[in-house]
């Protein structure tokens, strides 16, 4: 098993989290910026699910800003709490269909297990603001967006599409 580079997820958060100091509170008290003494690496207890604040996970900090730098630098790590983390992490961050088209993209160059991990455990989040919209328009955007978690659930069987 190799050291995660930018993610950790529920079962190590609970081991490591402890043992580094706490650095400042976020959210309300929800999330926690910290150190790592030994390594001098910083990181962000969160949780990537907010509406039932379960399980934690950490991220480094700071992380990539650009979608395509993130997710090529994360499923390129040899660690499948990176790409179970990173599935977690930008589901509340981006939409699924940035997220597919960039799949679209990575899936030559990135390792395939990779990809599958990041597929299987990625869980979509509805970002569509839908005040102002007609009712056509709403139908379009989710048709976008179930055709964008279709396509990323077709990454589950790790060949490339």
């Amino acid at each position: 098993m190799h050291d995660p580079i930018f993610f950790h997820t529920a079962e190590s958060t609970a081991r490591l989290s402890d043992q580094f100091r706490v650095l400042e509170s976020l959210e309300g008290g929800w999330a926690r910026r910290l150190l790592d003494e030994t390594s001098g690496k910083r990181w962000v207890e969160y949780y990537p699910h907010p509406d039932d604040r379960c399980p934690k996970y950490l991220h480094s900090d700071p992380l990539p800003l650009d979608l395509h730098d993130l997710m090529i630098e994360a499923l390129s790590s040899p660690s499948d709490e990176d790409w179970a983390g990173l599935a977690a992490y930008v589901r509340l961050t981006y939409s699924a269909e940035e997220i597919a088209e960039e799949l679209d993209t990575l899936q030559w160059i990135v390792p395939s297990q990779a990809i599958r991990i990041f597929a299987e455990t990625y869980v979509p989040e509805d970002q569509r603001i839908l005040v102002g919209m007609g009712l056509a328009e709403i139908a379009e955007s989710y048709q976008r967006f179930k055709t964008a978690c279709d396509h990323i659930k077709h990454f589950r069987s790790h060949e490339p599409v």
